[in-house]
């Protein structure tokens, strides 16, 4: 396990929050048990990618559909995501699914990696 950062972001539009937690981001490398050497950056890389791509679904919205969902996958040699899975649901589609293209939007975006990563990623819904 590592040591978290404690930064969170904050998307707040009228009724709403959102937020990806970079303390709760985890980094694993592949068959080891070391955690990435520059986690705090590499972290910060990640949350910043990925809360540019966050939206909360309008469906979602006007059903005031709220949940935590966290999500895994795997970053490979040269910095391809894959393996990208619902770990525990919001016990929403819709949400879940919000969370999941935030990811693939953000990819692009990710720092390089020079071995191959497992990455979870908590994400939180709320209406006011």
């Amino acid at each position: 396990m590592i040591n978290n950062i404690f930064i969170k972001i904050v998307f707040l539009l009228p009724l709403i929050f959102m937020s990806v937690y970079a303390n709760g981001i985890e980094i694993q490398e592949v068959n080891k048990k070391t955690i990435f050497d520059d986690k705090q950056n590499f972290q910060k890389q990640i949350f910043d990618s990925i809360s540019k791509n966050l939206i909360y679904p309008k469906t979602s919205m006007r059903l005031k559909q709220s949940g935590t969902v966290m999500v895994g996958f795997t970053i490979t040699v040269p910095n391809k995501v894959h393996n990208i899975h619902i770990i525990s649901t919001s016990g929403f589609p819709q949400l879940d699914e919000a969370a999941i293209k935030a990811i693939e939007k953000s990819q692009e975006d990710f720092p390089v990696v020079e071995r191959e990563l497992l990455i979870k990623v908590p994400f939180e819904f709320r209406l006011h």
